[in-house]
C-alpha cells in the first residue's frame, strides 16, 4: 500500500486571496440574484398601481343612462360616431346606454348632484390628465356621472363660465351598480371603465392626478383595444 502524502495546509496569504476572490464573485453575482428574486418571488409591478383593480370586473356596458351634456370638442367619440354606418349611428346617437360610449376608455368622476369645489377641481384634473396623455388621449373620454335624483344638477359642467376648463366632459345620469373598492361617502372619486364597458379600477378620493395618469397609462399600454 502506498502511503499518501498529506496536503499542506493553505498559507494565510492564500486564504486571504481566496476570500478576496469569493468576495468579488459575490459582489458581481448578488445583483443578478436579487433581480431574479424580486422578479419571480416578490414580483414588482403587480403591486405598483395606485388605484384598486376590480377582479372580476363588473360589466356596466348595458347600464341605462341619460346624457345631459355632450362634449362639443376635446372628444374623439364625436368623430367615431360620425364614421359609423347610418343604422348604428342612429342607434347610438342618443347616448342612452353606457354601451353607446363603447370602444373608448372612460375616466368617470362620480360625485353628488351638487358639485362642490373638490368636485370641480377633480373634473379639471381629469381633463388635464387626458391632455397630458399625448397621442393616447384620442382613446380617452371623460364622464361626470350622477346618481338619478329629483334635485337639480348643479356644478361647473353645466355652468357656462366653466366651459374653458371642462370642455369635452360628458354629463350623464344613471344607476351605479358596482360596489366601491374605496369608501367614498360624498367625496368625488375617479373610476376607469374599459372600451368593453367593464369597470377595471377605482382611485381613492384625493389621489394625486399624476398617479391616476400613471395607472391609466399602464392600462392603455397593456391593452390595444379602444
Amino acid at each position: 500500500m502506498i502511503a499518501q502524502t498529506p496536503m499542506p495546509p493553505p498559507k494565510p496569504s492564500e486564504l486571504r486571496s481566496n476570500r478576496t476572490l469569493w468576495l468579488i464573485i459575490a459582489v458581481c453575482v448578488a445583483p443578478v440574484i436579487i433581480s431574479y428574486f424580486m422578479y419571480y418571488v416578490v414580483a414588482p409591478g403587480g403591486e405598483t398601481n395606485t388605484g384598486a383593480i376590480y377582479s372580476p370586473t363588473p360589466e356596466l356596458a348595458n347600464t341605462p343612462i341619460t346624457t345631459h351634456v355632450r362634449a362639443a370638442d376635446e372628444s374623439n367619440l364625436v368623430d367615431v360616431l360620425r364614421l359609423l354606418p347610418p343604422d348604428e349611428q342612429a342607434q347610438r346617437s342618443d347616448l342612452n346606454s353606457l354601451a353607446d360610449y363603447g370602444g373608448r376608455w372612460l375616466m368617470v368622476v362620480r360625485s353628488p348632484r351638487q358639485c362642490n369645489a373638490e368636485c370641480e377641481k377633480l373634473l379639471t384634473d381629469v381633463r388635464q390628465i387626458r391632455l397630458a396623455s399625448g397621442r393616447e388621449r384620442t382613446r380617452i373620454e371623460r364622464l361626470w356621472w350622477l346618481e338619478p335624483g329629483a334635485s337639480p344638477i348643479q356644478g361647473p359642467a353645466i355652468d357656462p363660465k366653466f366651459d374653458g376648463e371642462l370642455r369635452g366632459t360628458y354629463v350623464v345620469e344613471g344607476p351605479w351598480s358596482a360596489q366601491p373598492q374605496y369608501p367614498t361617502g360624498d367625496a368625488p372619486t375617479v373610476y376607469i371603465i374599459d372600451p368593453l364597458g367593464r369597470l377595471v379600477m377605482q382611485f381613492a378620493p384625493g389621489t394625486e392626478p399624476a398617479k391616476i395618469r400613471k395607472d391609466l397609462g399602464r392600462l392603455l399600454k397593456a391593452s390595444r383595444i379602444g
